[in-house]
């Protein structure tokens, strides 16, 4: 009985125990969360264990409260057992937020110790359409900003505020929206707030926002969390195609742009609708809601997608309307009949020379390139304005036309279908021809004649070739003396000595600009070399590889198995012929020019008197080479500054002013500077050039002058009138003689006219060539 009356009196004893401690936690656990990092905060007891890293002033206290002033912070997980920090007095967490790694650590001084924890800031945002979260908004529209944080753990008598940091599309940071504000916002309750603006006042365009920590109430903590952006749009749907211009039966895709979980119809409002077939099944359209037209629901961010092909050519509107305001837009798409093309830069290539194909298709995934049955290339993609693909032809390739064409997949099939585009081309073999050039004069073939002591160039065609031989025979035949004396005594290892004959290689180009183009090879004219004419062989094996039927390529040594220093020109040309283009069955190739060795010279053309104070115009001729220099002096009563003139295709020319030259008789000589030399007398006149004065009155005869002063320095002297002789007036011959005076006057001055303005001419044409 007294057990059962102590029982009974127990239990209002455990009332009162647990009344007591609610009181006492509602003392001590404040109302609100925050706390300025003035006044800090003390965390290791058993009400508050944790930090944000980023906090400052913090203290630390054990599990009944009291205080450790100073010690050491030490990780007590595997992921940050090697972190230990030493502190004494507040510690600012911010000064280690690369070794706080979120998670458990040890406090330890002057024999205390407690466990905390530091965790990393959540300050996630999200947009909110009701309770859809959303990346766009019509304007006009509600939407609401969702702030989900942890700073509530930051525990003291100040609320926990964040800011909206919301930027518009100019980079404006906004702080109020249509009166409600975005700064000072409470999260102390669970770290969560949601703010609702009304998009009406907005611009157009994308928004960023992102949420920032106060630090006044935060305990000094001073963070960013990462940003989200939502658009606001101006119309209640948008809608898009991809593409605009599209072939037959080939798809379009539609992107519509609404508000969330939003009704939406898409129909044809231009065109004949029974073309338009929108495929169920594919992007948002469901099984049952397609066809001529489209149905369907946005998703969460207001997305919808359907796909469409059009079975007609032309234009069609397709309108997109959400059924929420019925707010409608519209988009043009264009549908066109499919085409490809192929062509190549040329019709008709040497064999071995490089192809270049090139095409188009306005649709399809890939093209494959085929020449007749052989496939070139699976690779190209589709569709594509233009497309290059390069043949490189080798040997193989028989003299004919062969056809290239095009297969568009998956339109068409390259097994069994015809090419969707084709183009033929020719295929020749090439031959051997080569020119003799000036050096240094692009195109200008030489008269067949070079100076001693100058060089000339060979250049030539043999497309699909690797090389050519370039033999010369000097006018005595082997026993001459020839542009290299030694040539074939060196290659034969001084087996053969011909010094008339010499022998060269140069290689023929593959590159697709100048195709079978041999490297120009210059022959340099040495000054002791015969003189006459040289025959010159320009050679090439064929596709075999092989002159002839003598299983070699090497044209000096199957030539010289001859006595060739006792053979003429002639008879080594006939030797060169019988071993390669005679043979029975030879593809050998042989090109046979000519060109004349002379002694050097120039020469003067006669040069006309001047009067003092005129140019003197020198010309003339020489055989020396394109460019080369030569010398041109006049001497007489003075010497003039002599002039070197450059010889420019087979001529020279130079002019020589005389207003500081004296009256009298001048030589002009020419030199090439190789003792080749030649002259020619002018005279300078005094006065100047005559000069006729017409009038309706007989002139009167004029005195010649007398000249006092030859130099350059001419007095004007006056010209003497004599009288005139009185006789008689025959009526009408005064007018005769006068016509006829002033048809002589004209005669005279037209032809010193002409005769200035040829030499102008010709000066002005020598200085262009």
């Amino acid at each position: 009985m007294k057990m059962k009356e102590r029982k009974k009196t127990i239990k209002p004893f455990y009332f009162l125990i647990a009344l007591s401690c609610i009181i006492i936690l509602m003392f001590i656990v404040p109302a609100n969360a925050g706390v300025s990092p003035e006044e800090g905060r003390s965390i290791g007891d058993i009400y508050n264990r944790t930090a944000i890293t980023g906090e400052t002033n913090l203290s630390f206290v054990n599990e009944t409260g009291v205080l450790i002033p100073e010690g050491i912070i030490k990780g007590n997980e595997d992921k940050n057992s090697d972190v230990v920090i030493s502190f004494k007095g507040p510690f600012n967490s911010h000064d280690y937020e690369d070794e706080l790694v979120p998670g458990e650590y040890k406090v330890i001084g002057e024999g205390k110790e407690t466990v905390i924890y530091f965790e990393s800031p959540t300050l996630k945002v999200k947009t909110k359409i009701g309770d859809k979260e959303v990346s766009k908004v019509t304007k006009g529209d509600n939407i609401t900003f969702e702030a989900i944080t942890n700073l509530w753990v930051i525990k003291g008598p100040l609320p926990n505020y964040i800011n909206y940091k919301l930027i518009d599309p100019r980079g404006v940071q906004l702080d109020e929206v249509d009166g409600v504000s975005l700064t000072n916002i409470d999260v102390s309750k669970d770290g969560k707030n949601s703010t609702t603006i009304n998009t009406a006042t907005l611009e157009i365009g994308t928004y960023t926002l992102s949420i920032e920590t106060d630090p006044a109430t935060n305990n000094g903590l001073d963070k960013e969390g990462p940003e989200r952006t939502f658009t606001v749009e101006e119309r209640g749907v948008i809608i898009n195609a991809e593409p605009t211009k599209q072939v037959v039966n080939k798809d379009i895709v539609f992107a519509v742009s609404t508000s969330p979980d939003t009704q939406l119809n898409l129909n044809v409002t231009l065109g004949i609708e029974s073309n338009v077939w929108f495929k169920e099944g594919v992007g948002d359209v469901k099984p049952g809601m397609g066809g001529h037209s489209a149905s369907g629901i946005s998703d969460k961010h207001g997305n919808f997608t359907a796909v469409a092909y059009f079975t007609y050519t032309g234009s069609y509107v397709i309108t997109a309307t959400e059924l929420c305001a019925n707010t409608t837009d519209t988009v043009k798409v264009e549908i066109i009949d499919f085409s490809a093309s192929v062509e190549t830069d040329k019709s008709v290539y040497y064999i071995g020379e490089p192809v270049e194909i090139t095409g188009s298709a306005n649709a399809g995934d890939s093209i494959t390139i085929k020449v007749d049955d052989t496939v070139l290339t699976t690779a190209i993609a589709a569709p594509t304005k233009k497309f290059t693909y390069p043949w490189t032809t080798t040997e193989d390739v028989i003299p004919s036309s062969y056809k290239i064409g095009i297969w568009v997949l998956p339109r068409s099939d390259p097994g069994k279908d015809v090419p969707d585009a084709s183009t033929s081309i020719l295929f020749i073999r090439g031959g051997l021809s080569a020119e003799l050039i000036k050096t240094g004069v692009k195109g200008d073939i030489v008269d067949k004649i070079v100076a001693q002591g100058d060089d000339f160039e060979i250049i030539g065609l043999a497309p699909g070739r690797d090389n050519v031989d370039i033999l010369t025979i000097a006018p005595k035949g082997g026993s001459g003396r020839g542009f290299d004396p030694a040539d074939i005594l060196k290659e034969t290892g001084n087996k053969s000595d011909v010094p008339g004959l010499t022998h060269a290689i140069t290689p023929v180009s593959d590159e697709k600009d100048n195709f079978g183009e041999f490297i120009p090879k210059r022959i340099d004219v040495d000054k002791n070399v015969d003189t006459g004419t040289y025959q010159i062989a320009v050679l090439n094996p064929g596709r075999d590889g092989v002159y002839g039927t003598s299983g070699s390529g090497e044209i000096v040594q199957i030539i010289c198995g001859y006595d060739l220093l006792v053979k003429t020109q002639e008879q080594i040309l006939a030797i060169i012929k019988g071993a390669t283009i005679d043979k029975a069955g030879s593809d050998d190739l042989l090109w046979i020019g000519t060109i004349k060795v002379e002694n050097p010279s120039v020469t003067l053309d006669d040069i006309e008197d001047v009067y003092l104070g005129d140019d003197i115009i020198v010309t003339g001729g020489s055989n020396r080479k394109e460019g080369f220099p030569i010398i041109i002096t006049v001497e007489g009563p003075t010497e003039l500054r002599p002039q070197i003139a450059s010889i420019e295709g087979d001529t020279f020319t130079a002019s020589f002013n005389t207003i500081s030259a004296k009256v009298g008789k001048y030589t002009v000589t020419v030199d090439d500077g190789d003792g080749h030399t030649d002259t020619k007398t002018v005279n300078i006149l005094p006065g100047t050039a005559p000069s006729f004065n017409i009038s309706n009155t007989s002139a009167a005869p004029t005195a010649v002058p007398q000249v006092t002063n030859e130099s350059a320095t001419v007095t004007q002297i006056q010209t003497p009138t004599s009288t005139p002789v009185k006789a008689k007036k025959q009526p009408g011959f005064e007018t005769i003689f006068i016509i006829a005076g002033i048809l002589v006057a004209v005669s005279v001055a037209r032809l010193k006219i002409r005769k200035r303005r040829e030499q102008g001419e010709k000066k002005e044409k020598k200085d262009e060539d």
